[in-house]
């Protein structure tokens, strides 16, 4: 197939037009502001997603309106009959905690039904999670005399099958699929319309907003625009060529942060004094713990490795890494990020005596978590500003400012900053941690 470069920058710029006349309309009515994101991340499972759908879907929510979200979860999203719907003995519980220390994400019970439901957007199945939660609600059934029907549903943002891992000793039939894309979406339209009250309906619109957002539904007349524009068989083919690049694009991107990242700490002046007092300094790069992505391996197999692993396979992570030699010990100071997350910067001692086990040296563990370290077994800071999300898979709100190289450049210097900071911390206190 072979797509002419000035076909492809015709189709884009046209693209650009309706993304620009799409914005300006947007600002009229407040721009791209949205409460839930600014306050939580869009991806956030339990402190956006689960909390916000449990305070709609409870009888006793915040939102005074009874049992009608509720009632509309019920026979909209889940699609289930209940003649006693009204009746005031439906319980929804959120992390609900089972007899083997599993949490479920919701579980409802009324007169008829034991519903579970369980929430993925971008964590993986954990082992037999869904085998565990039907054997809980199984449980739960035995104090009835009269059973009640079991439901589990396994809501994804597009209704996918959960894993074998995850169905353990159930059948793919045993388990209902629910999506973010429809079903959720349509449940919280419905939830919009049967209401009056206008804060309530915004609220819910920008939810709903979140929603369109983690799964790539763009605005309806985007899409009818679009439409317009894509006519023919050589209109799909020049998009599918355009379509192809774009995880080579931020690849390469990414490839360009990680070494002008590497060549900005390797000149750090700080490093002179660092190395003079100690017997080594070693700055390089890797992926997912393992040093399989080096700062002297080839341009195109960087670029290549991150199209394997960030854009192809979940919970993979890059950063670079910075280690100083002090005795017999080595402080090891990371930043990286995976994928569809903060910024990590992490400080961790390891050594002949101490063998990754940061807690057990209190004077670190205390002198981290005075400058905002978390963690346990590690010690780590989510770098919450500037916000930096790579593109990976499942991502939908990459930091397309990262195109930009001014802005590029101040990423790089904050980023910087930061791991100079935290070189400085341990060159200040090494004394004292190790003496």
């Amino acid at each position: 197939m072979s797509i002419s470069i000035r076909k492809q920058r015709i189709m884009l710029n046209k693209f650009n037009k309706i993304f620009s006349l799409h914005k300006k309309e947007q600002a009229k009515e407040g721009g791209t502001f949205n409460i839930c994101s600014l306050l939580r991340k869009t991806n956030d499972e339990v402190n956006l997603h689960s909390k916000l759908i449990y305070e709609l879907i409870n009888p006793c929510g915040s939102h005074a309106q009874g049992n009608k979200f509720f009632k509309l979860f019920i026979t909209e999203a889940l699609e289930l009959d209940l003649d006693d719907i009204d009746n005031n003995k439906n319980i929804v519980n959120r992390e609900d905690l089972t007899d083997v220390n599993r949490r479920i994400d919701f579980t409802i019970e009324t007169s008829k039904y034991l519903i579970g439901i369980e929430m993925k957007i971008d964590a993986g199945d954990q082992d037999k999670q869904l085998s565990d939660y039907m054997k809980e609600l199984n449980r739960r059934n035995t104090k009835y005399k009269q059973k009640k029907e079991i439901k589990l549903f396994y809501l994804t943002k597009f209704g996918d099958m959960p894993s074998e891992q995850s169905l353990g000793s159930l059948n793919k039939d045993d388990i209902c699929l629910l999506s973010f894309s429809l079903d959720i979406e349509w449940w919280l339209s419905e939830c919009i319309k049967k209401t009056n009250i206008t804060k309530l309906q915004e609220s819910i619109k920008q939810y709903q907003e979140i929603i369109h957002r983690i799964t790539g539904q763009l605005p309806k007349e985007i899409n009818n625009k679009m439409d317009e524009l894509i006519k023919d068989k050589n209109d799909i083919e020049t998009l599918h060529v355009m379509t192809q690049n774009y995880t080579r694009l931020w690849a390469k991107k990414e490839v360009d942060f990680w070494n002008e990242l590497y060549n900005r700490v390797s000149k750090m002046t700080i490093n002179k004094k660092v190395n003079k007092d100690n017997n080594s300094l070693e700055i390089d790069l890797f992926s997912d713990k393992e040093f399989d992505y080096k700062y002297d391996i080839a341009y195109e197999d960087k670029i290549a490795k991150i199209v394997e692993k960030r854009h192809h396979n979940h919970y993979s992570s890059f950063g670079l890494f910075v280690n100083i030699k002090y005795k017999k010990h080595i402080f090891k100071i990371e930043l990286y990020q995976r994928d569809n997350d903060y910024m990590y910067l992490e400080i961790s001692l390891i050594g002949s005596r101490q063998a990754n086990k940061t807690k057990d040296n209190k004077i670190l563990t205390s002198l981290l978590e005075k400058y905002g370290y978390l963690g346990h077994y590690t010690k780590y800071k989510h770098i919450e500003y500037p916000e930096l999300y790579f593109y990976a898979k499942d991502v939908t709100e990459p930091t397309f400012e990262l195109f930009d190289d001014e802005k590029f450049s101040f990423y790089l210097t904050e980023y910087t900053k930061e791991i100079k900071k935290a070189i400085q911390l341990i060159e200040d206190n090494k004394a004292e941690i190790i003496p």
